[in-house]
């Protein structure tokens, strides 16, 4: 009953086919709008496990250029259920749910390829007394010395927002840009930024930000959170 706003505004971006990505909190909206159930996952995720894709994409998939196995930051207690008509993309050894890819331009993902080491230390702050002793919750040592992971992750971000753009005609390698020594992070870079911020719908909401707006809400009126 909550983050209605944002739940209208995922649902015109997909029926509009506008190229969106939602992460963690993200993922669990755009599941939401697509009718799949979100509910608290049977063991709770903190700190750098790896995921393997569930089955051999199709070479249109978004997600075709995934590894086959990759590691991945989490913070996360809640899932999804795949919406219908959405494609499993990956599983972890605690979550079996990690991402999905939906009507050729929308992508769920469960985890994190997009943090810093500084937004992991936010986390790590703020979040702190969540780091408690469980079989999938990594100690704040073990994940400062996953930081070694964040070049990697990015690379596989990269590999998911490169096609994802492209569906839109976004493709970096048809970026207009002059001179010929443009590279192609020059091109991602122009391509991706501008539409982050105007017309992709990227959805990174964090474990923090579900963790502070519903106690907001819980202190105003007690309410479930879905």
């Amino acid at each position: 009953p909550w983050l209605l706003d944002e739940k209208r505004f995922i649902e015109r971006a997909i029926e509009a086919g506008v190229p969106t990505i939602g992460v963690c909190l993200g993922a669990q909206l755009i599941a939401d709008v697509l009718s799949a159930k979100v509910y608290q996952n049977p063991q709770v995720e903190i700190g750098w496990f790896e995921l393997q894709t569930a089955a051999e994409p199709a070479p249109e998939a978004i997600l075709r250029g995934l590894p086959e196995r990759f590691m991945a930051f989490h913070w996360h207690g809640d899932t999804f259920e795949v919406p219908c008509g959405a494609i499993h993309i990956a599983q972890s050894q605690a979550c079996r749910n990690q991402a999905f890819e939906y009507g050729r331009h929308v992508v769920g993902l469960q985890f994190h390829l997009e943090y810093s080491a500084g937004s992991i230390e936010k986390m790590l702050v703020h979040c702190a007394d969540e780091l408690v002793e469980a079989p999938f919750i990594q100690s704040r040592e073990q994940i400062g010395e996953g930081l070694t992971h964040l070049h990697r992750a990015s690379e596989v971000l990269d590999s998911i927002l490169m096609p994802l753009l492209g569906q839109g005609g976004l493709h970096p390698d048809k970026a207009p840009l002059g001179g010929s020594h443009a590279t192609r992070q020059d091109r991602y870079n122009a391509v991706y930024q501008p539409q982050r911020r105007k017309h992709l719908p990227f959805i990174p909401l964090t474990h923090f930000q579900q963790k502070c707006w519903t106690k907001r809400e819980s202190d105003a009126n007690p309410r479930p959170i879905w």
